[in-house]
């Protein structure tokens, strides 16, 4: 067996013939491994789990689980565990009896069905509650139950759909850190997906960026953060500020195409190429907040670009400040976050500041 559990290979999905919702995709994803697919609402990324579950036919291509070809394999014998955003429990069956299910459809004896229940209520701390009804129970403890009765056959692969929709903040951050410490403990594949960026970035070791049928991005969190791809991924994860401008030369330096980039009649912008041509005159350049530096002549940083600006809005998030900055003439407006133990004197609104950034951390992208 080799170590890819399961292979999309140039698997499309089309309802009416004539427009895609998934286009080629080609994606393997290891035993083991925790992967993500992240997009917005109609990008396909939904629809690419339903076709790995059975839910779904697949227009054409192929989706291997074990190098094992499931196309025309039904749902129930394809050995996969689901979780889902409204917990699909059933009503009249007690926590116990919810889990024990599954276990009975596979013919396992009383015994073994006892032993399984008790052991998964016991992992996701819900042993006290077997004999409760799911009306009985809190969203979160739904969810547990949930995700216990995924596992309690032992699949090797878990799909999960926005298993945390319905939760409040706190509960799903709790309950980020339950599923992916019983992933690291149990070692099963998960296939996950959600509009999250934040769940995505917390739990996944890969993230895979869909948008229109199509994975603009496959990579591990920091690096999709820190050095996305193109255009898409740079506003679709985390916060971004952006100027758009026209490439006036670049030159190499340590292996890396920096371009000097016209973002006004008058200004330049050092910037690092990404999967740019010959054939990209104009740019779109994406800078992440925390990468711009507040007044970097007074923390003696020296960077490749700076400006002059005014401090626009100010607004105290707890952990850190915001700061709106105006510059390029009123032209360009970008955030700046500041953490919360930041001292600048007589910082206000209003405000002349200077503001810089390294040309490592500012990416020009296509425009399209």
């Amino acid at each position: 067996m080799s170590d890819i559990c399961v292979k999309f290979d140039k698997v499309k999905k089309s309802y009416d013939g004539k427009v895609f919702v998934v286009k080629e995709l080609n994606l393997n994803i290891a035993q083991g491994e925790f992967v993500t697919m992240l997009g917005p609402s109609g990008s396909g990324k939904t629809t690419c789990l339903m076709l790995l579950a059975g839910f779904e036919d697949i227009t054409s291509g192929e989706i291997y689980i074990n190098d094992k070809p499931i196309r025309h394999t039904t749902p129930h014998k394809r050995n996969i565990g689901m979780v889902f955003q409204n917990y699909a429990l059933f009503p009249h069956m007690t926590i116990a009896e919810n889990l024990a299910y599954p276990l009975k459809f596979r013919n396992m004896n009383k015994s073994e069905i006892k032993d399984q229940v008790n052991k998964y209520l016991g992992l996701v701390e819900l042993t006290t509650f077997a004999d409760r009804y799911p009306n009985q129970l809190s969203g979160g403890q739904k969810q547990r139950v949930a995700l216990a009765r995924a596992l309690v056959y032992e699949p090797e692969l878990v799909l999960m759909d926005e298993p945390l929709g319905a939760l409040d903040k706190n509960l799903r951050e709790q309950m980020q850190y339950e599923i992916k410490n019983l992933h690291e403990m149990l070692g099963f594949t998960v296939i996950y997906v959600t509009h999250d960026q934040t769940e995505a970035l917390t739990m996944s070791d890969r993230i895979a960026v869909f948008e229109q049928g199509v994975i603009q991005q496959i990579s591990d969190p920091k690096t999709l953060y820190e050095l996305p791809d193109n255009k898409f991924v740079a506003e679709f994860i985390g916060e971004n500020n952006h100027l758009n401008g026209s490439v006036v030369k670049g030159q190499t330096i340590a292996d890396q195409q920096l371009l000097q980039v016209n973002v006004t009649e008058d200004d330049k912008v050092t910037a690092l190429a990404v999967h740019l041509d010959d054939n990209d005159k104009e740019v779109y350049l994406s800078i992440r907040p925390e990468k711009v530096i507040l007044n970097p002549d007074k923390n003696d940083i020296a960077c490749d670009n700076v400006f002059e600006g005014v401090i626009k809005q100010i607004i105290y998030i707890g952990d850190h400040l915001r700061i709106y900055i105006s510059f390029l003439g009123g032209s360009a407006e970008f955030i700046i976050k500041q953490p919360n133990s930041f001292k600048e004197e007589n910082l206000a609104e209003g405000q002349a500041v200077t503001l810089g950034w390294l040309a490592k951390d500012c990416r020009a992208l296509k425009v399209t």
